[in-house]
């Protein structure tokens, strides 16, 4: 979103510098009807130092200001370090978002979406289960090492 806005403005700004009578704005004479013309390719000093100012003001904004800005109007709470909640895992599906969430002891699958946010699983541990079953290379590993020579 932020990209195509940048692209937007760069790209109004350049269309209107070029709608002027002549290139980079500049007016036509009032006498001889026609657009003054540069003194060559060359840049003075001046006016690169007036570009590499402008190009630090634009790379400060969109560096530390912009993401002040924007996370203020976001929306997003920000979580508090001694909160009992705590997002573990995330994974976006298209338009859904999986998080794995654990809340007072509780681990809960959540699926959110734009209709909403449903709890599709209880993933607390229980005690006394049956442990987990081995992944197939370290049940591999167990049996080659078990294996007479």
């Amino acid at each position: 979103m932020r990209r195509a806005l940048v692209i937007g403005l760069v790209l109004s700004a350049a269309s209107y510098a070029f709608s002027q009578a002549g290139l980079l704005g500049t007016k036509p004479s009032v006498v001889t009807k026609s657009v003054p013309q540069t003194q060559g390719n060359t840049l003075g000093g001046g006016q690169v130092l007036q570009m590499i100012v402008a190009l630090v003001i634009v790379a400060v904004v969109l560096k530390w200001v912009l993401p002040k800005v924007i996370s203020k109007f976001s929306g997003k709470s920000s979580g508090n370090l001694s909160s009992s909640i705590r997002i573990e895992e995330t994974a976006q599906l298209s338009t859904v978002t999986l998080h794995v969430v654990t809340v007072r002891d509780k681990t809960l699958l959540l699926s959110v979406s734009p209709q909403g946010v449903s709890c599709l699983s209880d993933l607390t541990k229980i005690e006394g289960s049956a442990p987990e079953p081995l992944a197939f290379f370290d049940f591999l590993d167990r049996e080659i090492e078990t294996v007479p020579a």
